[in-house]
């Protein structure tokens, strides 16, 4: 995080502010609930876009609250506590939480993905990211046995 920080501070000549409140054009903050997430003025939607952090995926955007989920699971998981995400979508949630849990044991059992190659589009984006999938395990519910 703090390479990122660096980046943004020195490269992209943008100063850190304390708060939201404190948002212009050419600054950032680090969120208050969230400490892995930089939330930047409006105006910088597009050219964090095309920024190179997150053409080479170093950086996701997403809206806070699509993080806040992630963080809150995060903080009440004990070292082997399990994790079943009901509906992956596009796979950003259990993105984050792979990352945010990296240091644990737990595994994660991801259901929603509505065909094979949506799973595959999902770890793809995984390996993208640099997280590790073996503690995940990603089924489509179409094809689990009734109970």
């Amino acid at each position: 995080m703090e390479t990122v920080i660096s980046i943004f501070e020195t490269n992209e000549e943008m100063k850190r502010v304390r708060s939201v409140a404190d948002l212009t054009k050419r600054t950032f903050t680090v969120d208050y609930h969230c400490p892995n997430l930089l939330i930047f003025h409006y105006s910088q939607k597009q050219r964090l876009a095309n920024h190179q952090l997150v053409q080479q995926h170093h950086l996701y955007l997403q809206d806070k609250s699509s993080c806040v989920a992630a963080h809150t699971v995060r903080k009440l998981l004990t070292k082997k506590d399990n994790i079943c995400l009901a509906y992956v979508s596009g796979g950003l949630l259990l993105q984050l939480l792979l990352v945010l849990t990296e240091e644990l044991e737990s595994k994660i059992y991801a259901f929603g993905a509505r065909t094979d190659e949506q799973i595959q589009e999902i770890q793809a984006k995984i390996k993208l990211l640099g997280a590790t999938e073996k503690r995940m395990k990603m089924k489509n519910f179409s094809n689990q046995s009734k109970i």
